[in-house]
């Protein structure tokens, strides 16, 4: 069962090192990603996270927070 769904606001973790996350580090969940879905580990999976600007990153679910205020 992944654990974001789309439309969720997160924020990349701060010891997450990718020099394309915006400085602000928020995004939008916009889909999980079911191919990356490892069946026999049904606890973890990727998404595709969009950042102001139009810029889409994808990250397994260990590198995000949900936002909740």
């Amino acid at each position: 069962m992944p654990k974001f769904k789309p439309g969720n606001l997160v924020r990349i973790k701060e010891s997450t090192h990718e020099p394309a996350i915006p400085s602000h580090r928020l995004g939008l969940v916009m889909e999980t990603l079911s191919e990356e879905i490892d069946e026999s580990r049904s606890y973890t999976a990727f998404y595709n996270v969009a950042f102001t600007g139009g810029k889409i990153l994808k990250f397994h679910e260990m590198f995000l927070e949900l936002v909740e205020e």
